[in-house]
């Protein structure tokens, strides 16, 4: 019986986001060889996005990065916990060992599978491919895919990381920040004690959440520190505003400067903060009206408003299953939306749709 496909899936689409017209301060660190046309034929990869950057999907709350787009297909992990790729031209999802022969079980010492035992936090960065290794006594290690299988590149000690500006950033197990800079394979430390979560940089500033606040660290100071920009509050940047929760306010939605000034209500409802994300045009959600994620109609319905006028929204799909989270491509003309059902956790249900709603298509798994 087939399995139904997570897309999570494309979480953690790690994506350069866009071309010159909407990214004027190259936030996404863009290059001139990457720019250019962004027209490309339905259900086809434009030549911008090339998994350099993990925009939105990065800062989702629950994903931690576990889904890349790496050599024009989306990485992810399954249901089985395989590591598997989805084919954004022909819509097939397959496993990313391709060895007829494998058992993927990944405990055969004879059996080297790059889809067994993925403990998750997928990066593509500078054409390169990794995650988080098997866990250690103290955390968990990174690992690099080369020559068809992941090898260490960092011990134990991690909690999380990512990559930026040529730079290897790394959260600890007891909650350092450091940061090997330039392929250097000793780490200097950037703060003692850091707590943040969903992080992304932006200038000289890393954003990030600590589950009560908004903060920022400046990288670029002598001594960088934790600074709270919005509290009681969770969310996102787009490198534009910072777009978030007000956990004091029932979770109404806002949307202030990258400083934390100018707050402006967005939506006077309460939002899941989980079903946020963007893109270069909109910004993506569903309601959280009953304090429950399977509760209420309106659970089950998606909405859209215009990053340009925010007061342009619009209920843009309504699925059979409630909306949990939603995962976008910057510059592709599709959204993937995880939906909720009973025992989702063995079974979730995931849908890929135009990025107005249009052609919802369950995505299934072939069997292992």
């Amino acid at each position: 019986m087939k399995k139904r496909i997570v897309v999570l899936l494309f979480a953690a689409c790690l994506l350069l986001a866009a071309c010159q017209a909407e990214d004027p301060e190259n936030l996404f660190e863009t290059t001139q060889e990457e720019t250019g046309s962004t027209t490309a034929p339905a259900g086809t990869l434009p030549a911008t996005v090339t998994g350099e950057y993990q925009y939105g999907n990065m800062q989702k709350s629950g994903s931690f990065s576990n889904f890349a787009l790496y050599n024009g297909k989306f990485l992810f992990i399954a249901p089985n916990h395989l590591l598997s790729t989805y084919d954004p031209v022909s819509g097939e999802v397959s496993l990313l060992c391709q060895d007829a022969a494998c058992t993927h079980s990944g405990v055969d010492e004879e059996e080297d599978c790059p889809s067994a035992n993925s403990a998750g936090n997928l990066e593509s960065y500078d054409g390169k491919l990794y995650q988080r290794g098997v866990i250690f006594g103290d955390g968990w290690s990174i690992m690099e895919l080369k020559d068809g299988v992941f090898q260490q590149i960092v011990g134990g000690g991690v909690s999380n990381f990512f990559h930026h500006n040529q730079n290897l950033y790394v959260k600890t197990t007891d909650r350092s920040l450091l940061v090997y800079e330039n392929g250097s394979a000793t780490p200097r430390v950037l703060v003692e004690e850091f707590t943040l979560m969903w992080t992304t940089i932006f200038g000289q500033y890393l954003y990030g959440c600590n589950g009560f606040d908004i903060c920022r660290v400046d990288l670029q100071a002598e001594t960088p520190v934790v600074e709270t920009l919005v509290e009681n509050a969770e969310g996102m940047t787009d490198g534009q505003h910072l777009y978030y929760v007000n956990l004091a306010e029932d979770n109404h939605l806002y949307r202030c400067d990258m400083d934390g000034a100018n707050p402006t209500l967005l939506v006077d409802q309460p939002v899941l903060q989980a079903s946020m994300n963007f893109d270069n045009d909109y910004f993506y959600y569903r309601l959280y009206t009953s304090g429950d994620l399977d509760g209420g109609e309106d659970s089950h319905d998606l909405y859209r408003l215009s990053k340009s006028d925010p007061t342009q929204m619009e209920k843009i799909a309504t699925l059979a299953e409630p909306v949990y989270q939603v995962f976008t491509v910057p510059e592709y003309d599709k959204i993937f939306v995880a939906v909720r059902v009973e025992n989702s956790a063995v079974s979730p249900v995931v849908y890929v749709m135009g990025t107005d709603g249009s052609n919802p298509t369950l995505l299934e798994m072939p069997e292992v």
